[in-house]
């Protein structure tokens, strides 16, 4: 395998052109990474976490088939294009069958998986992608033997309330409004955390501003260090009738989480940083009421799939996180997902459309899920080029 930087890619013919190629004969010979780096109209505070830019790994494979597959996930402040790269230097010799690779990544990663795991997870989709597009069918159906609901909208739910620092009260409750407006009826608003009083004020406004029948949710990012701390600052928040309360503390801390959920009572959603599929029946065990799916952090699709069937198990929901074009597919296998989740365009903390050739499928606070072949995910590659600012293109 050799490793090659090139400044074009060749984007002719059609990756989803049916072949007759036996999957045990199917294999990776191409794969490009790039890190893009896309602008945010101010610094991103969540919690104790800051951005200044969003940065998106995108990866692309190419099967021996000409079958294309792809995958999108945030650098979140860490190396991750360098652990794809890694990722797609074990590739020869496995292989395209998502399940084989992701057992084998999991194999002979065992001691240091939690740094490799988003890298994999990537993969993982990718694969899924040619899979579905070697079948000819949208990936629900690849990822569900027993068929998915092709082309179904999936309700979503708009997170309000970036950048609080730049902007006024009045311009995020203009947002809220406009969410109502498009048809959303589930509306998360990003708490700060810091000061009890001025979240039940801040959300309260919120709430003043949506009819019946919009449901309201906050998320904490992790910004509390233990389930006491949160519990002292969630009994402002009690009588605000709140679908839920996202991430007190880091979903990965699964002992915290249970006690926050016990605390006080107020629903829990938690589960988008895991690492590991059976985290997710730890976080149903321990009182989370939404399991927040993420297929780009968990190990992708073949990952993802025990939290669908964990929730169902334990007769939860689930609310994936982010990503709708990657996790309508998932929606469409499973009756436990209650929404997708949307950072509308307008609000400049989500700038993904760059990277696009069509715009998302929204249509009345619904996402329009794909009859397409493969994982409908219309990246725009010249605009992946345009904005990289690191690429990996391996022979394999």
């Amino acid at each position: 395998m050799s490793l090659l930087r090139r400044n074009t890619l060749d984007t002719q013919g059609d990756p989803f052109e049916m072949t007759d190629l036996p999957v045990t004969e199917r294999h990776i010979v191409k794969a490009d990474a790039w890190i893009c780096p896309l602008p945010l109209p101010f610094p991103l505070h969540l919690g104790p976490i800051s951005y200044n830019t969003r940065d998106y790994v995108v990866v692309r494979l190419e099967s021996n088939d000409g079958l294309i597959g792809r995958a999108v996930g945030y650098g979140r402040n860490t190396p991750l294009l360098q652990a794809v790269a890694e990722m797609l230097r074990q590739l020869p010799g496995l292989g395209a069958d998502p399940m084989t690779v992701h057992h084998e990544y999991r194999r002979r990663f065992s001691p240091g998986w939690a740094a490799l795991v988003r890298a994999a997870s990537l993969v993982d989709i990718a694969l899924w992608d040619i899979k579905a597009a070697a079948q000819s069918k949208p990936l629900v159906d690849a990822l569900s033997p027993a068929g998915g609901s092709e082309g179904a909208d999936v309700p979503l739910m708009a997170v309000a309330g970036y950048f609080p620092d730049r902007r006024p009260e009045g311009q995020i409750l203009d947002e809220v409004r406009r969410y109502v407006d498009e048809g959303y009826r589930i509306i998360k608003y990003m708490a700060q955390g810091t000061d009890p009083a001025e979240d039940a004020r801040a959300l309260r406004a919120v709430r003043d501003v949506l009819p019946p029948g919009v449901e309201l949710a906050v998320d904490f990012h992790g910004v509390f260090t233990d389930a006491g701390s949160y519990a002292a600052h969630a009994r402002h928040l009690e009588d605000l009738n709140l679908l839920f309360v996202e991430d007190p503390v880091p979903s990965f801390e699964i002992r915290e989480v249970a006690s926050a959920a016990g605390s006080v009572p107020l629903p829990l959603a938690a589960g988008e940083d895991l690492i590991t599929p059976s985290n997710y029946a730890d976080l149903l065990n321990g009182g989370v009421q939404y399991l927040r799916i993420d297929a780009t952090t968990v190990g992708g699709f073949s990952a993802a799939a025990a939290g669908l069937a964990a929730a169902g198990e334990a007769g939860r929901m689930v609310l994936p996180h982010v990503w709708p074009h990657l996790h309508a597919p998932l929606a469409g296998t499973s009756d436990s997902v209650r929404a997708l989740e949307i950072i509308p365009e307008y609000v400049g903390a989500e700038p993904i459309s760059l990277l696009l050739s069509e715009p998302m499928p929204i249509r009345q606070g619904g996402w329009h899920s794909s009859t397409n072949p493969g994982l409908d995910f219309p990246l725009d590659w010249e605009a992946v080029q345009k904005y990289s600012t690191e690429q990996l293109n391996f022979i394999i």
